[in-house]
C-alpha cells in the first residue's frame, strides 16, 4: 500500500507537464549507464523515473504498476532507457517522441537478445563497433546509431585503484548450465589453491521466475564458510570488481567490463552458450563473446581454472588490454558527454 500511495503521488507529478529528456531506470544499479548522462543532461533537468521502490538515484520517482499507463500519457521529447523489448509488452513509447537505447553490456544483440528486442528505438548510443554492425543487419538502416562508447566502463576505469593480490572473482551470467551449474567446487578449489574468492552471482539469480535455479544457487554459495570467501550480492556495487586480481567467468557481459575497465585478464570456462534468439547465427557477423576471448584472457576446460588463473596472474596484461580496448570501444573516457551530445541534437531537431 504505501509504494502504491507512492506510486499515485509520483504520477501526478510525472504527467503535471512536458518535459524535454525523460530517463528510466528499471532498478537501482542501471544508474551506473544512466547516471553519467544524467548529470551531462542535468542543465536540461531530466525527469528521472525508476521502478525500484528503493532506488537511491536523487530525485528519481517511482513508477512500476502504473508506468504503461503513465508512459502512454508521458508528454516528452526524449526517452533514454537500458531496457530491451520496449513496444513488443506492456511498456510503449510515449507518442511522438525519440527513443533511446543505452547499452547497459558490451555484449552482442545476436544471441543473448530475444528476436525483435529492439525494434522500436529511435536511437542507440552504441559503445563499439559491433553494435553498429549487428544493429544494421537486424534493423536496416531505419534507426540512428551514435558511435558515443560506454560511461559504465568509463567509471569503472576511473575510480580503478588496482588489485588485491591472488583474488579470484567469479562472475557467470544466468543462463542454463552457467559456471555455477557447470563447476559446483570451483570456489572450493581456488580457496584450497590459497586464493581469496569472490561469487558475484549476475542479479537474474535472485529472481526465479527469470531462472528457477537460481536462488537455490545463491544459498548454495552463502553455505561456505571461509574466511576468504564472500557472495557478493551488491549489485550497485563495483567493489568485487577492484579487488580481483582476475575473473573466471562464462557468456557473461561482466567479463569484458572487467577486463577493458580494470586491465585484469579473464579465465573463460566454456559452458553452453546463452542463447535467446535461436537464429542469432543467421547473421553474416562474428559474435562479440566469441571474438573477445582470445583478446582479454583465455579458455578453459572445467578442472584447469586454478592452473589457469595462476598462468594469467603470471602475466602483464595491461597493454594488450588497452589495445583491445581502443579498437573495441568508441569514445573511452569521454562517453557520456558524448551520449549527451547526441540526445542534445535530437532535442535540436
Amino acid at each position: 500500500m504505501r509504494h502504491f500511495l507512492r506510486e499515485s503521488q509520483d504520477l501526478q507529478t510525472v504527467l503535471a507537464r512536458p518535459w524535454r529528456v525523460v530517463i528510466y531506470s528499471e532498478d537501482a544499479y542501471s544508474w551506473l549507464v544512466l547516471g553519467d548522462y544524467a548529470r551531462e543532461l542535468a542543465d536540461l533537468e531530466p525527469l528521472c523515473l525508476t521502478s525500484d521502490p528503493h532506488d537511491p538515484w536523487p530525485g528519481a520517482l517511482y513508477l512500476r504498476r502504473l508506468l504503461p499507463g503513465a508512459l502512454q500519457r508521458l508528454r516528452c521529447d526524449v526517452l533514454l532507457m537500458t531496457m530491451p523489448e520496449l513496444g513488443k509488452y506492456h511498456l510503449k513509447a510515449p507518442p511522438g517522441c525519440r527513443t533511446f537505447y543505452a547499452f547497459h553490456s558490451l555484449n552482442s544483440i545476436m544471441a543473448s537478445y530475444r528476436p525483435h528486442s529492439f525494434d522500436h528505438y529511435t536511437d542507440f548510443l552504441c559503445a563499439g563497433p559491433h553494435h553498429v554492425s549487428e544493429l544494421r543487419a537486424t534493423l536496416g538502416d531505419g534507426p540512428r546509431l551514435h558511435q558515443t562508447g560506454y560511461p559504465k566502463l568509463d567509471g569503472l576505469a576511473r575510480r580503478h585503484a588496482g588489485a588485491r593480490e591472488r583474488t579470484v572473482l567469479l562472475a557467470p551470467s544466468w543462463h542454463p548450465g552457467n559456471l555455477f551449474e557447470a563447476c559446483p567446487s570451483l570456489a572450493t578449489a581456488l580457496l584450497e589453491a590459497g586464493y581469496r574468492v569472490v561469487a558475484r552471482p549476475h542479479p537474474c539469480f535472485l529472481n526465479a521466475r527469470l531462472y528457477p535455479k537460481g536462488p537455490a544457487l545463491v544459498k548454495s554459495l552463502q553455505a561456505l564458510k571461509h574466511e576468504r570467501f564472500r557472495v557478493d550480492l551488491d549489485f550497485a556495487s563495483e567493489q568485487s570488481f577492484h579487488e580481483a586480481a582476475v575473473m573466471v567467468s562464462d557468456w557473461s557481459g561482466a567479463a569484458p567490463e572487467f577486463a577493458l575497465g580494470t586491465l585484469r585478464p579473464v579465465l573463460f570456462v566454456p559452458t553452453p552458450r546463452k542463447v535467446f534468439n535461436p537464429d542469432w547465427q543467421k547473421l553474416p557477423l562474428e559474435c562479440f563473446e566469441d571474438v573477445i576471448r582470445g583478446q582479454i584472457g583465455e579458455i578453459v576446460a572445467p578442472g584447469d581454472v586454478v592452473a589457469g588463473v595462476e598462468r594469467l596472474l603470471a602475466r602483464d596484461w595491461r597493454e594488450r588490454l588497452q589495445n583491445a580496448r581502443s579498437k573495441l570501444v568508441y569514445r573511452f573516457g569521454e562517453s557520456a558527454p558524448a551520449g549527451a551530445e547526441a540526445i542534445r541534437g535530437a532535442l535540436s531537431l
